[in-house]
C-alpha cells in the first residue's frame, strides 16, 4: 500500500493554531502601554482608592461578631438640584471638602435597564 499523500487533519489544525497564535501575539505586543493613563495618574482613581482603603481598614478592625459601622460618604446630593425629566433623574452631587458640584444623571430605559 502507498502511504497517503494527504496531510492529517491534526497536523493542519496545529499549523492553523500556530499561525493564529503568532498573529495574536503580534497584535498584543503592538499595544503601547504609555498611551494609556494609569491609576496613579488619575485624580479620580487616587481619591476613590484612598476612600476605599479607609473603609476597608474600618471594616477589618471590627471583631467578627460586631456590626459593620455606618460610615458616611463624603458626597452629598444638593437638595435644590434634584429634578425628574421624563425617565431621567438629574441631581448635583458635591464632595464635603472640595465643594465642586458634579452632575449625576440616572436614566431609566424602556427595556428595564438603569444607566448612571
Amino acid at each position: 500500500m502507498k502511504p497517503s499523500s494527504k496531510p492529517k487533519v491534526g497536523y493542519i489544525s496545529m499549523l492553523y493554531l500556530a499561525a493564529v497564535s503568532s498573529l495574536l501575539a503580534q497584535v498584543c505586543s503592538a499595544v503601547k502601554r504609555e498611551d494609556f493613563k494609569t491609576c496613579e495618574q488619575s485624580a479620580f482613581c487616587n481619591r476613590h482608592r484612598v476612600f476605599a482603603e479607609t473603609m476597608l481598614k474600618k471594616t477589618q478592625s471590627l471583631d467578627k461578631g460586631s456590626v459593620i459601622p455606618q460610615t458616611a460618604s463624603p458626597y452629598s446630593v444638593l437638595e435644590n438640584s434634584v429634578s425628574l425629566d421624563g425617565h431621567t433623574l438629574v441631581a448635583s452631587v458635591q464632595h464635603s471638602e472640595e465643594k465642586v458640584p458634579l452632575k449625576f444623571e440616572l436614566s431609566f430605559m424602556e427595556s428595564g435597564i438603569v444607566r448612571i
